[in-house]
């Protein structure tokens, strides 16, 4: 399923992963209770479907027919479910961080809790990486607060904080990163 594009790059077989959200789709579309209706040869079936994807869909605390599991037994394996404060990929999949929370960015600094991250391409080997901050969620406003100096190096003036909660502040913010291809 893997081909090479060249020693930085691993492009994955677009039509297996159409296929694969095809399949999502049509499940969804026909209802899970058909399929558990089916027992034994309904897993066997969604088996047969994913097999050939070449990449397995990332373990989520949520029950889905690619799992193996009958109803009964996802009761029991998903009542406990330790959470990874961590961007899950599927395996052969990597990232890495471009920006952080108060990295310089030309005279400003790369916003907190951003609300969209878009990717344009602009050219054969470049792109923008644009990263949306419209609005402040104001019920993480205390993680904020506490997190900011340790960030930022220094506590927040008394002005901005007076601001922050009086509602003030439209923190309206668009950012755009230009990522060169690696070669």
């Amino acid at each position: 399923m893997k081909k090479k594009a060249n020693d930085q790059f691993t492009l994955f077989d677009r039509r297996k992963f159409i296929k694969f959200f095809g399949l999502s789709s049509a499940l969804l579309a026909t209802g899970l209770d058909f399929l558990y209706s089916g027992g034994i040869k309904a897993q066997e079936w969604v088996a047969a479907m994913t097999k050939d994807l070449g990449w397995a869909p990332v373990d989520l605390p949520l029950p889905s027919l690619t799992d193996g599991l009958t109803p009964d037994e996802q009761i029991d394996f998903y009542s406990e479910y330790e959470a990874q404060d961590d961007l899950i990929l599927p395996e052969g999949f990597t990232y890495n961080v471009i920006a952080s929370w108060g990295d310089p960015v030309g005279d400003c600094r790369y916003g907190y809790n951003n609300d969209h991250v878009g990717f344009v391409e602009s050219g054969e080997n470049q792109a923008y990486l644009v990263v949306n901050h419209e609005s402040m969620d104001y019920d993480n406003l205390p993680t904020y607060l506490e997190t900011f100096p340790s960030v930022m190096g220094y506590a927040l003036p008394d002005h901005a904080l007076k601001e922050i909660k009086d509602n003030v502040i439209l923190n309206f913010q668009k950012w755009m990163m230009r990522i060169p291809k690696k070669r």
